[in-house]
């Protein structure tokens, strides 16, 4: 199986590096800067047969796969069990058990290849399962940028970053 994970668009907080408020969190929208990035994504996207797409039900994960399903023509699934973590209401055992939850369901499927866009820590943990089968809190700042597109590729198990 081969898991693409990216992302949402560079926002205020992620181009500056600042937390997001309570709430920012569920609000924050893409930067119109960012959208040239998301095309080029979406243009790739394109050309990889996905059995599946999935996306954050937030804001700003929304935003960006409507720019992606525009450049690819993929639909993509809101999925609850990959929406931004919303620490401190949510414990990060929490955060684990969503992630693997999701991680579990998307690898016990028949599925060959899927697309994920979500938030930091949601792509972390799903790069922790698929590298260590578990998703320890000191990976959970192991993350993409946004334009930044990591296939994990489970026959080789190689870890591909490529940066739009």
């Amino acid at each position: 199986m081969k898991i693409y994970i990216f992302r949402h668009g560079q926002t205020i907080e992620s181009k500056y590096n600042l937390a997001y408020s309570r709430e920012r969190k569920l609000t924050a929208e893409i930067l119109p800067e960012t959208i040239p990035v998301i095309e080029k994504l979406g243009k790739f996207l394109s050309q990889v047969k996905t059995d599946a797409n999935f996306t954050s039900p937030v804001k700003r994960c929304l935003q960006t796969v409507e720019i992606i399903k525009k450049a690819s023509g993929k639909e993509f699934e809101v999925d609850e069990d990959i929406k931004e973590w919303m620490d401190p209401e949510e414990s990060f055992e929490s955060l684990v058990q969503r992630v693997s939850h999701f991680y579990a369901k998307i690898t016990n499927s028949d599925y060959n290849s899927v697309a994920i866009c979500s938030h930091g820590a949601i792509l972390a943990g799903i790069k922790s399962f698929f590298e260590n089968q578990n998703f320890p809190i000191q990976n959970l700042h192991d993350y993409p940028s946004p334009g930044v597109l990591i296939v994990l590729d489970s026959k080789t198990k190689n870890v591909e970053q490529i940066n739009f």
